[in-house]
């Protein structure tokens, strides 16, 4: 079955390599990720986080950025594992 994340063999443009600043949210989101998986705390793995990107649908998988997909996958699998409530979080969803 292809996920929508598989593009091998897909024609494709040039792939913009520029360096970015990172947001004030990036670097929140990938903190958040680093307690989370951190060795103390193993909410979840980097493995599980990327199985749940890899699951979206195509319109949340190129319809969020990049630190808004890992902020989706990280609420979804603490929801998952029994950590919080479904109606605790704000799960960020693609614009249509």
């Amino acid at each position: 079955m292809e996920r929508t994340h598989d593009l091998g063999g897909l024609p494709a443009g040039k792939i913009d390599q520029t360096e970015h600043e990172l947001t004030f949210f990036d670097k929140r989101v990938d903190a958040l990720y680093a307690l989370l998986t951190s060795p103390k705390k193993a909410a979840f793995t980097m493995d599980e986080v990327r199985r749940t990107v890899e699951s979206f649908s195509q319109a949340d998988y190129f319809g969020l950025s990049y630190y808004e997909r890992w902020l989706k996958a990280m609420s979804l699998l603490l929801i998952e594992k029994g950590y919080v409530e479904a109606s605790a979080l704000d799960i960020p969803q693609a614009s249509s």
